[in-house]
């Protein structure tokens, strides 16, 4: 694993709203390299670990987790921090902030990490 690599955690919008995320995209930016359509779990960020040891941990919370469905809200940007588009979940936010919490914890024998 290179040093510098850095993992995001999402879940790809394979659906009419994310075709039209990525016409928009394509449409906004024709310069920018093809991503497709996600809604992002967690951001990048550098591993603490393994990259195997990552999976696993994302592969346990997904076996504890009931899948879910989200609505989207409004079309926003980060501008004029980075030129992104995004579409806000609306609906269910909580459950993808139940998520994102769920990695703070720590794994049976591991420590907390301090902040």
């Amino acid at each position: 694993m290179a040093q510098n690599q850095r993992y995001a955690l999402v879940a790809y919008v394979k659906n009419p709203i994310g075709e039209f995320v990525e016409s928009l995209r394509t449409e906004l930016h024709p310069e920018l390299p093809h991503l497709a359509a996600h809604v992002t779990l967690l951001p990048p960020r550098f591993l603490s670990g393994t990259e195997s040891a990552a999976i696993e941990a994302v592969e346990n919370v997904c076996k504890e987790v009931e899948p879910f469905e989200v609505s989207l809200g409004e079309v926003e940007t980060f501008i004029p921090v980075t030129p992104t588009v995004f579409i806000r979940v609306a609906h269910a936010a909580y459950r993808m902030r139940e998520l994102h919490g769920r990695r703070l914890a720590p794994a049976p024998g591991q420590r907390q990490r301090q902040r």
